[in-house]
């Protein structure tokens, strides 16, 4: 029988010779297999009364391939915003991860290339605030703008709706939104109670071996570019699998799946045009709206008779316009486009954001011409240049 004293010493070796073992490891992974965030798990987040949870003021994510986002002391990823200077064009963009940019660096977002293309073709400051959010819908987008946005005093308000998951959400009130914050991290309400949950962010955040289990199950990869177009990742295909359901076709069964969307837009608008705003709802498609070989693959051998590819964009437009919302589709500009508009997170590339801004900038001349006129090329505005710069270092 081996005594008390000489067991515990064989398990404190044990203990010493396992906790090496899982350092040696961690650090080999550190070195030579660094294991990314996954989607959604890279933003530091903080919860929020009004709006459930929203970045948090000041903080740096790591996106994919060292990509970083910084956000302002205001929780936005952009420079810091002061007040309006008289005279200045401001445009505020509400969104989700589309517009916030997930995967693309501060410059690269349709709301600052937007800012950019506007200051070659206003004679005035034009200041385009993204203040898009990842993981937000409709609801959040409307109490945003009713307790935060308004006070920015924009000339107009721009609000991003990915069909994907926007389209249909059922959410009328802040307290029904499933997501709340801990620890930095957008988790779900149901799990925020769990005793261990703090302590398994921070191995997350900290441990590249409990992320290579914890990613098996998320969509996380170091690097989301395509080697072509149509080199659509196994996890993608799946996800999108999920958004089959999102292009029903129309009718009555539609409409009312997505009147909660719509009124949330139409209180935005309603707010809005209260203090003499217009307001823009920008309609952001689904890849396999605009991707066929995607849409290929995602169907596989199911009949093609039971989807439409141009809903929920068709109905949900003709709801808002009946409500006099003004509404911009992209998807005939990106149906048309002929190169690689979507990484393998759903997300846009570079080229994608850049088109949107095009799509948007010429609405908005077209739609809204006394916001702004012509003025001679010049570099983009020092704001801008400012929130690029910080990017690049």
């Amino acid at each position: 029988m081996i005594p008390l004293r000489g067991l515990l010493g064989r398990l404190a070796l044990s203990a010493v010779a396992v906790a090496a073992t899982v350092a040696l490891v961690e650090l080999g992974f550190a070195l030579f297999a660094p294991q990314p965030f996954a989607v959604g798990a890279a933003e530091t987040m903080d919860r929020d009364p009004h709006v459930g949870y929203r970045l948090r003021p000041g903080s740096v994510s790591r996106l994919h391939r060292g990509i970083l986002a910084h956000v302002n002391g205001q929780g936005f990823r952009d420079s810091e915003v002061g007040p309006r200077e008289p005279g200045t064009l401001r445009i505020l963009a509400i969104g989700d991860s589309f517009t916030f940019g997930t995967n693309v660096a501060d410059d690269e977002p349709y709301p600052q290339v937007l800012e950019s293309l506007l200051a070659a073709s206003a004679r005035r400051p034009v200041e385009v605030i993204n203040t898009g959010v990842p993981g937000w819908g409709p609801v959040q987008y409307a109490a945003f703008y009713e307790h935060d946005g308004r006070a920015l005093a924009p000339d107009l308000v721009l609000v991003g709706v990915y069909v994907g998951n926007d389209a249909y959400s059922p959410h009328r009130r802040i307290g029904q939104v499933r997501l709340t914050a801990v620890s930095g991290h957008r988790v779900r309400k149901a799990a925020a109670g769990d005793p261990l949950l703090p302590w398994k962010l921070f191995l997350y955040d900290h441990s590249h071996l409990f992320r290579l289990v914890r990613n098996r199950t998320q969509l996380a990869s170091p690097d989301f570019r395509r080697a072509r177009c149509d080199d659509f990742s196994p996890a993608v295909v799946e996800l999108e699998r999920g958004y089959l359901r999102v292009h029903r076709r129309r009718g009555p069964q539609a409409a009312r799946a997505m009147a909660a969307v719509v009124q949330n837009l139409t209180n935005i608008d309603r707010l809005a045009r209260g203090d003499g705003i217009p307001t823009l709802v920008v309609l952001i498609p689904d890849e396999m709206q605009v991707h066929p070989a995607l849409r290929d693959a995602v169907l596989g051998k199911r009949p093609r008779g039971g989807y439409d590819f141009s809903m929920p964009q068709s109905q949900l437009a003709d709801e808002l316009e009946r409500r006099d919302v003004e509404v911009v589709d992209l998807l005939p500009d990106l149906r048309t486009a002929d190169f690689c508009l979507h990484m393998n997170d759903i997300h846009w590339t570079p080229e994608a954001h850049h088109l949107a801004a095009e799509v948007l900038l010429r609405e908005i001349e077209r739609r809204f011409p006394d916001l702004g006129s012509p003025r001679p090329l010049e570099a983009p505005s020092s704001r801008r240049a400012t929130a690029a710069a910080q990017s690049a270092r």
